[in-house]
């Protein structure tokens, strides 16, 4: 078993995981809380391209990309994650289920790739505990390691 997802107890709990040779990106939920605000700041983040194009396939792409990350570990760490699009819920509830599975399927592309452009990444999705994020998950079928607190 080797998930992409991790969930920790709290945003402190982080450094105790920390692979060496990383790239951390933070992305705060309470500041995504609409999918162009997501964009924007994964965009930041992530220091997509100018011609990343605020939508899913240009995500996903942008994501396989990522040669301009020098680092092996890719770390995406979402804190608030129960607050991420949140203004979606009602209209377009699906939308973060397709947002877990675009990080997964992104993790899982780096994980395949045999190129010799640049080195792969490892792409992980580290979270701060969410039994809402966790059911997500559970219903498609995309597994995750809990890690517990060890003060």
């Amino acid at each position: 078993m080797n998930p992409r997802f991790i969930f920790v107890p709290s945003i402190d709990d982080i450094p105790k995981i920390r692979p060496k040779n990383a790239f951390y990106a933070h992305l705060d939920g309470a500041e995504c809380p609409t999918s162009l605000a997501l964009h924007h700041q994964l965009k930041q983040i992530f220091e997509l391209p100018e011609y990343f194009g605020d939508n899913m396939d240009a995500l996903y792409d942008c994501l396989l990309d990522l040669e301009w990350i020098v680092e092996d570990n890719v770390i995406l760490v979402i804190e608030h994650p129960d607050q991420l699009l949140i203004e979606h819920e009602e209209n377009d509830p699906d939308l973060i289920s397709d947002v877990l599975i675009l990080f997964d399927e992104v993790a899982e592309g780096w994980q395949l790739y045999d190129g010799e452009e640049f080195t792969p990444k490892n792409f992980k999705i580290i979270m701060v505990a969410s039994s809402k994020m966790k059911l997500l998950l559970e219903e498609n079928e995309i597994e995750y390691e809990l890690v517990s607190s060890t003060n």
